[in-house]
């Protein structure tokens, strides 16, 4: 039978040497390390290339759509497909790489991501309008990598004005452009601010130096027939059959009795019953 027999020297070892390691441990003096915290604020996260135009810039700066307003400022272009809708294209980039907002909420519908169509954002009604042209992704998240356009209109007031009331009209109208009526009131009853504002725009149509298609277009048997063209010119001509009755000379007797009912009743066509020659028993002179 195999027994097992333990080693309890290292062990003794071991707890007569614990006394002389507690014996060689020192206290240190307290080190007090003093200091200035820097700041931090939001406005550090806002440190990048930034344009901003106050009410008074507006005044002279203001068009029909945001991106025409801002596309005098550097590295800002107008991305539209009208004269009269666009968006702001910061740096080459644009729809959902630029953000956009008014009074800090996001416009998200289709016509922030397209030019085709004027954005909710009115220019008339901005009291101010900032433009971050550089990534504000980390304010904005991921719709701002190529920069953000704030908007700021006063829709919700967060103070009282300063006179009982007050507001702006504007009527304006030329060659190309909408014609609008736009008005804005200000002011306060008591404690509480209010405010009210209204627009309307519309444009009949626009007006170029020539006509917008080549000369072929506008032939009508150059097109038809030739397939090619009808696609280059987007014209599709439409064929319309007409029966020319006065070129037959005879007509089924059974269908000037009938008519109409006679066709239907025998699936014919006009072509069926009138002919060219006489048939005898079942045609009749026309005339």
């Amino acid at each position: 039978m195999k027994s097992n027999k333990w080693n309890l020297k290292p062990i003794w070892l071991m707890l007569i040497a614990l006394p002389a390691w507690a014996d060689n441990v020192q206290d240190l003096p307290n080190t007090t390390v003093s200091g200035k915290r820097l700041p931090i604020s939001g406005s550090q996260l806002d440190s990048g290339s930034k344009a901003t135009l106050d009410a008074a810039t507006l005044q002279t700066t203001r068009a029909p759509s945001l991106g025409q307003t801002l596309e005098r400022i550097s590295g800002v272009h107008n991305s539209s497909f009208g004269a009269n809708n666009g968006l702001p294209q910061i740096r080459s980039l644009t729809g959902s790489r630029v953000y956009i907002s008014e009074n800090g909420l996001g416009i998200a519908d289709m016509a922030a991501m397209s030019g085709n169509m004027p954005t909710a954002v009115e220019p008339f009604l901005a009291d101010k309008i900032s433009v971050q042209k550089s990534s504000a992704a980390v304010l904005y998240g991921g719709n701002a990598v190529g920069g953000a356009v704030t908007v700021e209109t006063g829709l919700i007031p967060n103070q009282l004005p300063e006179q009982p009331i007050g507001g702006k009209v504007e009527i304006s109208g030329g060659y190309n452009t909408p014609h609008s009526e736009l008005f804005r009131l200000d002011g306060t009853a008591g404690n509480v601010a209010w405010h009210i504002d209204g627009a309307n725009s519309q444009i009949s149509g626009y007006k170029i130096p020539s006509y917008n298609k080549m000369a072929a277009c506008r032939d009508g048997t150059a097109i038809m027939g030739d397939h090619s063209l009808e696609l280059s010119c987007q014209a599709f001509p439409q064929y319309e059959e007409f029966f020319n009755k006065a070129h037959f000379a005879y007509v089924d007797n059974r269908y000037l009795q009938k008519g109409k009912d006679f066709l239907d009743d025998w699936g014919l066509g006009l072509g069926d019953v009138y002919k060219e020659k006489n048939q005898t028993g079942l045609t009749t002179v026309c005339g």
